[in-house]
């Protein structure tokens, strides 16, 4: 793509002389890609599609991930020592018995 931009502007160069500031010129010499910049995002495109297919087919797997995440065991842990019925002195008793402790 850069060559066929390149080839153009040498044309417009050749057949009309145009003025350094020409914007059809600039335009054309700004046209060109970084092949670095552009390989890159392709890449970078290819891995966002590859890792959104493993997370789309992996949803429902069981094996991936648990029922219930730490955060809500916590929470129910703490629940259920923040209502327990009892002294303060049972109360450390029964959280620090909990897998939290």
């Amino acid at each position: 793509l850069n060559a066929v931009v390149e080839l153009a502007r040498t044309k417009v160069l050749e057949k009309y002389n145009p003025d350094k500031n020409d914007l059809y010129l600039s335009t054309l010499e700004i046209a060109h890609i970084a092949e670095d910049d552009y390989f890159s995002h392709l890449v970078h495109h290819d891995i966002d599609c590859i890792i959104k297919d493993i997370r789309d087919n992996h949803k429902t797997d069981s094996t991936t991930a648990p029922d219930s995440s730490y955060i809500d065991d916590f929470k129910k842990t703490f629940d259920e020592v923040k209502n327990f019925r009892g002294s303060e002195q049972e109360k450390k008793h029964a959280f620090s018995a909990s897998s939290w402790a």
